[in-house]
């Protein structure tokens, strides 16, 4: 799986979230897992895709951002995604 990092000032909705990954991928519900626990990668089975909520950031440079780690087949386009959100979406490269 390929793994994209995007930062948000604000905790995006999960169902937002995870809608505007099936619609990119072209899959639906089932095939994306969210996940905010660590642990929860156990329970992962044929998902195409997974996003990973991995809680507030206290580094230096991106104090405060929301982090998400969204794994799947496809690297996925910042600006493609920002389509679907409404909050403004960063990848890790750009903080």
């Amino acid at each position: 799986m390929i793994g994209t990092t995007i930062l948000a000032k604000e905790k995006l909705d999960k169902g937002v979230l995870v809608k505007a990954i099936c619609s990119i991928l072209g899959v639906n519900n089932d095939n994306v897992m969210y996940i905010e626990d660590i642990n929860d990668w156990v329970n992962k089975k044929n998902e195409v895709a997974v996003i990973e909520y991995n809680g507030i950031t206290d580094d230096e440079i991106a104090n405060g951002m929301h982090v998400y780690d969204i794994f799947s087949n496809k690297k996925i386009n910042i600006n493609e995604l920002q389509k679907y959100v409404t909050e403004k979406l960063y990848i890790s490269e750009e903080i």
